[in-house]
């Protein structure tokens, strides 16, 4: 099944977002979500600055970041893995740029990541039609699991076609 072209337009926007992130938080010793947040929302300006995405496509993609960076921490503190050990696990599939993009701003601290995670809701959901990184997504509705390997538009679920999903803490 090939991709559509609005699809592949975004998850390159999602790519190039992410760059950008890891590109504003590079010189930090210590990853805040106030400074994290705040690398995201300069991004998603420039994205638009540059007209490769409309504002209302860049807030889209921004909370996919968002979503993204939440529940790795979510995942690794219910896991009790940590952060580097997940990142070689998960990302050896991963495509070389987007590797070291996350892992840039993952090995700043394991405790920064922690950080992350205060005031974080039970579940953050992800629903068809979004775009998310690599990792698993399990359909809270039958549990069956998705592994992305890559920046993705997310399908329906392909058991039971519903479209809501959280992380799934499989490794």
């Amino acid at each position: 099944m090939s991709k559509k072209p609005e699809d592949q337009r975004l998850e390159a926007a999602y790519k190039d977002m992410l760059a950008r992130v890891n590109h504003a938080l590079k010189d930090f010793e210590q990853i805040t979500w106030p400074k994290l947040q705040k690398s995201i929302t300069e991004a998603k300006e420039t994205s638009t600055k540059v007209s490769e995405l409309t504002h209302k496509e860049a807030d889209i993609i921004g909370h996919s970041l968002e979503k993204d960076f939440l529940s790795a921490g979510k995942v690794l503190k219910r896991a009790g893995v940590a952060i580097k050990d997940w990142a070689e696990f998960d990302w050896e599939v991963a495509e070389e740029q987007l590797m070291r993009g996350f892992l840039s701003v993952a090995d700043k601290t394991e405790l920064a990541w922690l950080r992350l995670q205060q005031g974080l809701p039970p579940e953050l959901e992800y629903h068809a039609g979004e775009i998310t990184a690599l990792g698993k997504l399990e359909c809270i509705c039958c549990g069956e699991v998705i592994d992305f390997n890559k920046i993705s538009t997310i399908p329906p679920c392909p058991k039971c076609h519903k479209t809501t999903f959280v992380r799934s803490t499989q490794l």
